[in-house]
This record gives structure tokens, C-alpha cells and sequence, in this order.
């Protein structure tokens, strides 16, 4: 499920401000960069209905789930949330994940909704904010069973594991007219928008780690031309 085509759509439809789209060496392989820049931006990225009804249920089907992209962030971007499903009547966080934040630039957050309420899993020292591009993969699985593993990829290399304290599925709303679906920050009030770039940014199902792994392309990051953007 490629979210930044969704997000292109209202960029051109000029609906969404502060986020540029620009070409760049690697758009053929993982599509065009998306620049955000919204911290005077009163604009709202809400995907679109299809795509949360496709997400949410998928995550309840499946037994595994990818969210997959490049980022590039500096200590000028402190990054934000990337992407998020929220309640539409409270200010529950069903599903969140968030690189860096206010005094916080070299982490990436997790959250999600358990019986007791929303817990968060912190991972540190994760070296993002060095103004280059990086590969990030935050995998979710055995979804089926009663506590799922969660693993984090950095530039194709695993760096943090941890295991939910319940099913993420299990408050994950049926019903799309609950819930709503926001990239680039937290819920309409905007708290963490995302400052930095994006690249290739998808959900991915009905596959496994390796091949996500070997379709990120990892080498790339290394190359001069991929660094510079030129």
C-alpha cells in the first residue's frame, strides 16, 4: 500500500501545503522524495478511507506487517510522526510510529492500544539524524497470536526486538468510520508533525522480512550519487 501516492494527490490538489515533491537519483526504483516542511502549515495529510479500511483489516487478517521507507533527517528536522491511526472520538492512538521528536532525535516510538490503555515501546541510540538517507523497516509479527514481536530495521540491519503486552489487532477498530489515518502527525490536533524527507513510505502484506529486506535496496545508501541527491 503505497501511502506517498495518496499524499502526491493532495499535494498537486493543493489541499495539503508545506510538504514538496522533488525527483531525485533512485525515484525510479522508490518513488519520488517528499520534503515536509510544515511547521507553519495548517493543513491536515488524512489518508483517505479506502486506505484505512485496506490497512486495518489486513493487520487483522495477516500474520505479518511492514511499514517500510527511507527518511532523511538532520538536528535541524526532528523528524515526527510518521505515520498514525487514531480514534475519531477520543484521543486514543490505536497504531503510531514516530522517528526522533522534540529531544529526541536519534529514537523511533512505537504505540499502540492495550485494555489498560496506550503503551509505548522506545528505541535509542538509533544514529537518524545525521542528515543522510536511511532505510527504516518496523516489522509486526505473529499478529495471530496473543503477544506480537515487533522488530526494527535500520538500513537493513535488525537494532531493536520487543513483544507487546496484547494482540495489536485486538483494539484495532472494524469499523472505518472510527477511526482516521494521518501521516506526517498526530491526529488533527498536529502535536509531533513530521520535519524531514520521505521516500518510498508503504504498509506492506503478504510477504516476509527477507524479501522486504532485499527489495530496500540497502546498498544504495551508499552510493554517491543517492547521498547527494543529486
Amino acid at each position: 500500500i503505497d501511502l506517498l501516492e495518496e499524499l502526491q494527490e493532495q499535494v498537486v490538489s493543493g489541499s495539503v501545503t508545506g510538504v514538496d515533491i522533488l525527483p531525485q537519483y533512485g525515484s525510479n526504483a522508490f518513488g519520488d522524495v517528499f520534503v515536509f516542511d510544515r511547521q507553519d502549515s495548517n493543513s491536515v495529510v488524512r489518508m483517505g478511507k479506502h486506505v484505512l479500511k485496506q490497512v486495518t483489516k489486513e493487520i487483522r487478517k495477516q500474520d505479518e506487517a511492514f511499514i517500510v521507507g527511507r527518511l532523511r533527517l538532520s538536528d535541524k528536522s526532528p523528524g515526527g510522526v510518521i505515520i498514525g491511526i487514531y480514534s475519531k472520538k477520543s484521543e486514543e492512538i490505536y497504531l503510531e510510529l514516530m522517528v526522533g521528536g522534540e529531544n529526541a532525535l536519534n529514537t523511533a516510538t512505537f504505540t499502540y492500544l492495550t485494555s489498560d490503555g496506550q503503551t509505548s515501546m522506545v528505541f535509542e541510540g538509533l544514529s537518524l539524524a545525521d542528515d543522510r538517507w536511511h532505510s527504516i523497516i518496523l516489522h509486526l509479527k505473529d499478529l495471530e497470536k496473543s503477544e506480537n514481536g515487533i522488530d526494527l530495521y535500520v538500513d537493513c540491519s535488525l537494532v531493536a526486538t520487543d513483544v507487546t503486552e496484547s494482540p495489536i489487532s485486538q483494539h484495532i477498530p472494524k469499523k472505518v468510520w472510527q477511526a482516521e489515518f494521518y501521516l506526517g502527525q498526530r491526529e488533527p490536533s498536529g502535536l509531533f508533525t513530521f520535519n524531514g524527507s520521505l521516500q518510498g513510505l508503504h504498509v506492506v502484506f503478504g510477504t516476509d522480512i527477507n524479501y522486504v529486506i532485499e527489495s530496500s535496496q540497502c546498498a544504495m545508501l551508499s552510493d554517491t550519487n543517492y547521498i547527494s541527491g543529486s
